[in-house]
């Protein structure tokens, strides 16, 4: 029930929604009708001038709304307006092609009927741009009238103004923009004393000769009683609303008072559920108290047959300790036989270390003896090839000495054949030229042999030369693969070295680690051995009492069999009679 008037809530909610929607659209509908001059209209107004009634007559008190079914068929009237327009201009241009002039009365008769359309156009509430459209086109048909006796005017001296001019030419009824022709005085629509209802009365039942002006009216006619069947039904739709209002204000009544008794029953129904969360909060409670008791029996059954373990485990532990003893002395020897052997496995090491080291510095030493030679052999080699140098060098500037004197010889002997030449031509030969030519042909031999000689030497001292060069490199060569060789058994040397120092550390740090495991035993063994001399000595100081107990029980037992004997005595002794029936 409730979920059925909640939707039912909703619904009328959002019909109310709608209908004032509705109304706003309808209110500025009403603005935008309305001229700016104009006092403010309220509803009841509105109603009374659609209908033409009081405003008590109006059914809903002022409050109209809508609906949009009205509004879709006020626009369906307010197309069907706009078509007869543009069927009358239709009909306008064809009497104007006939060349069909309308009389004056006609034409103040379509005046009142465009001014009566108007103002039906603004009752059913169209837009401004609608009235605009519509003003204009009713205003172009007024002017296409006045337009089409703008020409009859002939001067008459009825429509002169006193100054002598006619109206054509001093009256002009322009717009906002451009001017417009002008209008005679006869053209001029004149105020009619006739009644709204005179002049529809005048439209609808004027009698006219064109078929398409009867249809019109029809149209009219149908038009307008579909707009009071509306008005009618507008009417009866803001009854039922105002109804329904009615019955929403009561469902919301209802609404509350069960939303009310809903929430008393929800505050009983958490109170009932608090009260059985308790109830079993407590039944809760006595569960666990009952399971605590029982877990508190089986701990103390569990911790009765603890106890009688760790008795065994104190006999095991007993016997375990002599184990361990036993195996402590054994990890004692032999961790003393495993540093023993590492002292000498050490001592051992660094002999051999000692010892390579020995031999690798001694064959370094027997290397650079060998190599020490070499260096003495270098500097002298170097020594000779710079003598050597020295002396191509010096050759070579002797060379060139005999070289320039073998050109100046040259050049005179040339000269002197030239004279001798000369001189045999002219038929005087001198011998002194000829003493002295033959002089320095001996002198040019001398010092071609010089040259041949001294060509030879420095062939030889080249030859020198590239030999020491060779060994230089030989040597030099040679002190690269030993300074190599000896780098490799440095190198090699310090690897073994590392390496037997790796291996000691690994060794050093094992032995390490089992000594720590052996004392980490031993620790243990001393721990438990601790303990057991402890309990050994609580045993033993019970069992003395245990021991000091018994012997003093046993004392009283024999000073009371003492007294019994010391009894039965003097009882045999006093009465030896009474003794023997008793023994019988």
């Amino acid at each position: 029930m409730l979920d059925c008037m909640k939707q039912k809530m909703m619904t009328m909610e959002c019909e109310k929604y709608r209908i004032q929607s509705e109304n706003c659209e309808l209110q500025k509908r009403l603005m935008m009708s309305q001229k700016p001059g104009d006092p403010p209209m309220c509803k009841r107004e509105l109603y009374m001038k659609m209908r033409g009634t009081s405003p008590d007559a109006c059914p809903m008190g002022g409050s109209m709304r809508a609906s949009k079914d009205l509004e879709q068929e006020l626009e369906k009237m307010g197309g069907d307006v706009k078509n007869i327009y543009s069927e009358l201009e239709s009909m306008r241009k064809e009497k104007l092609a006939l060349g069909y002039s309308a009389s004056a009365k006609k034409r103040v008769c379509m005046d009142e009927d465009f001014s009566k359309t108007d103002e039906d156009a603004k009752k059913i509430g169209f837009d401004g741009e609608d009235m605009q459209k519509i003003t204009s086109t009713s205003e172009a048909l007024h002017l296409g009238y006045m337009e089409e006796e703008a020409n009859a005017c002939c001067g008459d001296t009825n429509n002169i103004f006193p100054e002598g001019v006619c109206m054509m030419e001093r009256l002009n009824f322009g717009g906002s923009g451009s001017p417009r022709k002008p209008v005679c005085k006869r053209m001029l629509p004149q105020k009619s004393t006739q009644t709204d209802a005179d002049k529809e009365k005048d439209i609808l039942f004027a009698t006219d000769k064109d078929p398409k002006l009867k249809d019109l009216r029809e149209q009219y006619q149908r038009l307008h009683g579909d707009f009071k069947n509306k008005v009618t039904e507008v009417a009866s739709v803001r009854v039922d609303l105002e109804k329904t209002k009615k019955e929403l204000d009561a469902i919301t009544i209802l609404h509350h008072e069960l939303e009310a008794l809903h929430q008393k029953t929800l505050d009983e129904n958490t109170a009932l559920m608090a009260e059985k969360n308790q109830m079993q909060e407590l039944r809760d409670k006595m569960n666990d108290l009952e399971q605590q008791a029982n877990v508190a029996k089986q701990m103390y059954k569990t911790g009765q047959e603890e106890m009688e373990e760790m008795r065994l485990l104190i006999e095991e532990q007993a016997t375990q300790l002599d184990d361990y003893r036993n195996k402590y002395m054994k990890t004692l020897q032999i961790a003393e036989e495993l540093k023993k052997e590492n002292e000498f496995k050490e001592r051992e090491c660094a002999d051999q270390i000692a010892v390579e080291i020995q031999k690798v510095k001694l064959e370094m030493q027997e290397q650079l003896e060998e190599l020490s030679p070499i260096k003495d052999l270098l500097r002298i080699t170097q020594q000779k090839l710079k003598e050597t140098e020295q002396m191509h060098n010096i050759a070579l500037e002797t060379i060139a000495d005999i070289t320039k004197k073998l050109e100046s010889a040259n050049n005179e002997v040339d000269t002197l054949r030239k004279k001798v030449d000369s001189a045999k031509t002219d038929g005087d030969l001198n011998m002194n030229l000829m003493n002295s030519l033959e002089n320095a042909d001996k002198k040019l031999i001398a010092m071609e042999n010089d040259n041949a000689h001294l060509k030879g030497m420095v062939s030889q001292l080249e030859g020198l030369q590239v030999n020491q060069a060779q060994k230089l490199e030989e040597k030099s060569h040679e002190l690269l693969q030993m300074t190599q060789q000896l780098e490799t058994l440095r190198e090699e040397s310090a690897r073994q070295v590392a390496r037997v120092k790796e291996r000691s550390e690994m060794i050093r740090k094992c032995l390490q680690a089992q000594i720590g495991e052996m004392e980490r035993e031993v620790a243990t063994c001393r721990a438990a051995t601790a303990f057991a001399n402890r309990e050994r000595d609580e045993i033993r100081s019970k069992l003395q009492m245990e021991v000091c107990l018994l012997s003093e029980n046993f004392r009283d037992s024999q000073n009371r069999i003492v007294q019994l004997q010391q009894h039965v005595n003097y009882l045999s002794a006093s009465h030896p009679t009474a003794l023997i029936d008793l023994i019988k």
